[in-house]
């Protein structure tokens, strides 16, 4: 099978099972039948469960993986497709976890798209930053396409976004 998808990385302070609970809830007003496996990404896989079950352990491991399906032709897809734009113009799609420690990122560009803050957009022309701290989690969600053009894409890594804030 072919390597598909697009991999758009978010750093995230959210709490892991907080995050997943405001994504899957916002994934369900889109799929009501959705299904879901999340998965330790070094542990044995529990397979797919209707989304409105998933069963969030506080424990959840430094490292897992979410993969999502609307239904099951989609599911069918995943087998055959991977990560790969359907005709209706969906996608299944992963969300991969992982805390990283002791971190010290030197960010190039910073370009302050939102911050509470100052409002939804300001602040000075983009500018080098740092970003230091003990741990973050390190969000790796694997689109069927490209979010600058995509529209289910770019819907995913929005609402990604806004769960990891606290939002929607």
């Amino acid at each position: 099978m072919e390597i598909t998808g697009c991999d758009n990385v978010i750093f995230t302070t959210a709490r892991p099972e907080a995050f997943i609970n405001r994504f899957v809830s916002a994934l369900r007003q889109r799929w009501p039948a959705a299904r879901v496996n999340l998965s330790p990404t070094d542990g044995p896989d529990v397979g797919f469960v209707d989304a409105a079950e998933i069963v969030i352990d506080p424990s959840l491991p430094a490292r897992w993986v979410l993969l999502a399906v609307r239904d099951s032709e989609m599911d069918q897809f995943f087998d055959e497709n991977a990560y790969a734009v359907m005709p209706d113009g969906e996608g299944p799609f992963a969300l991969w976890w992982r805390v990283r420690s002791r971190v010290a990122f030197k960010c190039g560009t910073v370009d302050e798209v939102e911050a509470g803050d100052k409002g939804p957009v300001g602040g000075p022309e983009p500018y080098t930053a740092w970003l230091c701290g003990p741990s973050i989690g390190e969000l790796t969600v694997v689109t069927p396409d490209d979010p600058e053009t995509h529209p289910f894409s770019r819907w995913l890594c929005e609402t990604v976004r806004a769960a990891c804030v606290g939002s929607g």
